[in-house]
């Protein structure tokens, strides 16, 4: 699908409107600022310059609960500010299906996006993340990074909640069925969970590599939003453990399993 049709549906053609803000001073021109306390100096970039160059979303939420980009945008949308004040967006991919009909401006700390149509957004700018508002009058809320940005800068963008279950987690106990215990045998490899930086989960359910699966998170609960045959859903308990039920679709027996963090 073309990314201008893309656009113009629903959510997106409101993304690629918005704008975001920008926290500092207004000037291109990077600048020499003494340290007090070392009597040395150092140089600022100024937001102006720190806003330029290709942003990626990472994070969607609305009512407290937080969002894959993908499963909300699709993949791989770009948005990259330029020094003439336009704003491109793609999809990452094919660079020849781009909207790129949207200027900013930077009054304080307040970004405004304005399309050809003369429709605006703002947002917000703290130097590392960008932070786009109520795109759809709904109360939505979206996180951008630069391209390439380290993850301490990605997981502030998370929710209290989603930060405690990022990482890698492995079955320490489990029963199929609901009922019926797994031997320590049985337990090796039989659920792998992986929530990454891109807010997607990665799941191993006995052998299969059910891959990369977008997901929510609200409350210390966990997700997963497609999968062909199975739900997933799992709560992070008191005691550091993720507890994760994996029900089939078809027959709505669950297979239940205790987890824990090993990265």
């Amino acid at each position: 699908m073309k990314l201008r049709q893309i656009l113009s549906a629903g959510l997106i053609i409101v993304l690629s409107l918005s704008l975001i803000a920008c926290s500092q001073s207004k000037s291109n021109t990077p600048s020499k600022k003494e340290d007090k306390q070392t009597g040395t100096s150092k140089v600022e970039v100024k937001p102006e310059k720190a806003l330029l160059g290709e942003w990626e979303v990472v994070v969607a939420s609305k009512d407290q609960t937080q969002y894959s980009s993908g499963y909300v945008l699709g993949d791989n949308f770009v948005f990259e500010f330029k020094e003439d004040k336009t704003v491109s967006v793609s999809d990452g991919v094919n660079k020849e299906d781009t909207l790129d009909d949207i200027k900013w401006d930077l009054t304080g700390e307040t970004l405004t996006l304005t399309t050809s149509d003369g429709d605006k957004r703002t947002g917000s700018f703290d130097g590392k993340v960008i932070t786009l508002y109520d795109l759809v009058g709904v109360g939505d809320k979206y996180s951008l990074v630069k391209k390439g940005a380290e993850e301490e800068t990605i997981l502030a963008c998370f929710s209290e909640s989603a930060k405690k279950i990022y990482g890698k987690w492995e079955a320490s106990q489990g029963s199929k069925r609901g009922d019926v215990a797994l031997a320590d045998a049985e337990l090796k490899d039989a659920f792998i969970l992986e929530y990454t930086l891109q807010g997607t989960t990665k799941i191993k359910y006995f052998g299969q590599d059910l891959g990369e699966l977008p997901t929510s998170v609200s409350d210390k609960k966990i997700s997963i939003l497609q999968t062909d045959s199975y739900y997933i859903l799992g709560e992070l308990t008191d005691d550091n453990t993720l507890t994760v039920d994996v029900v089939d679709a078809d027959t709505y027996t669950p297979d239940t399993f205790i987890c824990k963090k090993v990265k």
